[in-house]
């Protein structure tokens, strides 16, 4: 054979095993463009739970200062049978005065 026949047979086989290459590439490329779909769909997926989670907590931490001064207003009840102000006086004090 002459040189010009091997080298024109190595390059169809170069030929083949790139477009071969190529291929593989094409399959590899497919792959990820499906995966990097699904993910792009799960990073969405997850931002709306997050604000979900944001909503709810916004909502929580509300409830928890509602109650912390609920709290406070309770604590600064004065008891029921505790009549001093407003003008009342006491009987302990006016039988006291009186003697």
């Amino acid at each position: 054979m002459p040189r010009e026949e091997i080298s024109i047979l190595e390059l169809r086989l170069q030929i083949e095993e790139s477009k071969k290459i190529e291929e593989a590439l094409s399959i590899q490329v497919t792959k990820k463009d499906a995966s990097y779909c699904k993910l792009e769909e799960e990073v969405v997926s997850l931002k709306m739970k997050l604000e979900e989670a944001n909503k709810n907590v916004n909502k929580y931490s509300k409830f928890e200062k509602s109650s912390e001064i609920l709290d406070q207003m309770m604590k600064q009840q004065r008891d029921s049978k505790e009549k001093s102000g407003l003008g009342y006086v006491s009987e302990q004090s006016s039988t006291s005065k009186s003697t």
